[in-house]
């Protein structure tokens, strides 16, 4: 009964919520109106209080389910309602996602990552981080890379990693759950756990980087990148237009505000791995328009069909074969080219 009393209200206020902000009120707002509801139902009918209460908060739930494609349901709120206890109060848990930005179909940023996190096998140990300036490297079964972002990163408000020095002790599931934390530095870490947990189908993989697709594949087209990459001037020369959006932009790119104007537009759609860090992938995958090709490109990246059923076509991204070396150019400042030890892949969808 107490679970149920908390963990109804919490549910359905993570369907609603779009944030951390709207998840509290909506959840303060939905339990107390079921508790006024409950309490006067035992007035009119003499029955408890506390199941009239739940009924009250069910109906909630079922209100809500019934415009809502994909419902968290109460089941699965009893098992993390703990960590959301927790950060209402302040805290910040990297395990409990933080974002919920709907995208086509009625996905989210939570769904994208839970899918992620489902398909790991989390029988190993940490065995080393790093967090360079450019990228993020994690060595659990392998090694897994992720950008680190440092730009906007040192845009938010510390700490931006929480128990630095002890990380290493932590579970590598705890370590993933961390790509759900609105710290960019946390997130990357995260991503780069999840990167390292992956099995990679290799007979899946052809070895070709994501510019020789970008220009196959947008020759004489439309093409939005979102992201600045080297090979934007080749792409310049074969595209019919082209358009970079950027979150910093430099010249000759759009800012990020101008994305709801051009990947509409575009044939062929290169997003960022990066989006999956600062959890803006929904909205650039709801932008895309349903006759483009999408690919999502990057070391953040995670190799796997998991995000060919979000609209993605092709995934290029690295696989490490040299985990020593790879971390010690991650250390040492490497920028994406400059880190050694790894191949660069390419996943297409069948």
């Amino acid at each position: 009964m107490t679970a149920a009393l908390v963990a109804i209200p919490a549910s359905t206020a993570r369907n609603m919520a779009k944030n951390l902000t709207q998840f509290s009120h909506a959840g303060l707002i939905l339990g107390s109106l079921a508790s006024v509801l409950g309490i006067v139902g035992f007035g009119y009918t003499g029955l408890p209080a506390g199941p009239l209460i739940v009924i009250a908060g069910t109906f909630f739930w079922f209100l809500w389910a019934l415009r809502d494609d994909l419902p968290f349901t109460p089941i699965q709120a009893l098992g993390r309602n703990h960590r959301a206890r927790g950060r209402m109060a302040g805290r910040r848990f990297s395990s409990y996602p933080e974002s919920r930005v709907k995208i086509g179909g009625g996905s989210d940023l939570m769904k994208i990552l839970d899918d992620l996190l489902s398909i790991l096998n989390f029988d190993s140990s940490v065995k080393d981080i790093r967090q360079g300036v450019f990228h993020t490297g994690v060595l659990t079964r392998y090694c897994g890379l992720a950008a680190t972002l440092p730009r906007d990163a040192l845009k938010q408000e510390g700490p931006l990693v929480k128990e630095p020095g002890f990380l290493s002790d932590k579970t590598p599931r705890v370590l993933a759950q961390m790509a759900y934390s609105e710290s960019l530095l946390e997130a990357a870490i995260g991503m780069a756990t999840i990167n390292s947990l992956l099995e990679i189908d290799l007979d899946s993989c052809t070895e070709i980087n994501a510019a020789e697709v970008i220009l196959e594949k947008g020759e004489g087209k439309s093409v939005a990148i979102v992201g600045h990459f080297p090979f934007l001037p080749r792409v310049r020369e074969k595209a019919k237009a082209l358009w970079v959006i950027e979150k910093n932009p430099r010249e000759g790119d759009f800012h990020e505000a101008e994305a709801d104007r051009f990947m509409p537009q575009a044939d062929v759609v290169a997003i960022t791995g990066t989006s999956l860090t600062n959890h803006t992938l929904p909205h650039l995958l709801d932008l895309c328009n349903s006759r483009a090709f999408v690919i999502m490109l990057g070391d953040t990246v995670p190799l796997t069909p998991v995000l060919f059923d979000y609209g993605v076509h092709a995934l290029s991204g690295t696989k490490v074969i040299d985990a020593d070396l790879a971390l010690k150019c991650v250390s040492q400042g490497a920028n994406f080219r400059q880190i050694k030890g790894t191949k660069k892949l390419t996943m297409v969808k069948g």
